[in-house]
């Protein structure tokens, strides 16, 4: 992912606005109870818009913290297939989920020179619940649908390179 921003001085340190877009990485889980159901939800081809405001706070010339967050929108190809081997009942599904996304986090950036910077931080993401409609299937033979409601979050540890003004002396 990305992003474009403006950053303003401010007294300690500065403000920063900016538009973010991002690849979100797929998800796959396989579980099993006791043998009473097997369960394998799935999110691929995620991704996310948000706009965010963050707040550095100049510890040294060269090393800042900052806080912050944003919001925005994402979405992601929700799969659900369950099984329950005693009973023979299987619930499939496969549909996207889109909606509501904010973030919200911090961390600390090391000016390496006056137009990069090495950034070290932490976001707590989440997306809005949403749903797809699946078929409950006994014995191989549909026979009914439900709604599976899904939603997604993740906590991110993550390291970026800013770099300030590249086009500076273009125009």
């Amino acid at each position: 992912g990305g992003a474009l921003g403006r950053s303003w001085e401010l007294d300690s340190g500065f403000l920063r606005l900016e538009i973010e877009a991002r690849q979100r990485d797929p998800v796959a889980e396989l579980s099993s109870i006791n043998d009473i159901a097997v369960s394998h939800p799935s999110a691929t081809g995620g991704w996310s818009t948000t706009v965010n405001i963050w707040r550095d706070y100049a510890i040294h010339d060269y090393l800042t913290c900052y806080v912050g967050g944003g919001i925005g929108g994402g979405g992601y190809q929700f799969g659900i297939n369950q099984w329950y081997p005693i009973d023979d009942v299987s619930v499939t599904g496969l549909g996207t989920v889109t909606g509501f996304a904010w973030q919200a986090g911090g961390g600390v950036a090391f000016a390496i020179t006056d137009g990069m910077t090495l950034d070290l931080g932490y976001r707590f993401f989440e997306l809005g619940a949403g749903g797809v409609n699946a078929q409950v299937s006994s014995g191989g033979v549909p026979v009914d649908t439900t709604r599976i409601t899904s939603a997604f979050s993740a906590s991110e540890l993550f390291f970026a390179v800013r770099i300030y003004d590249p086009f500076q002396g273009w125009w």
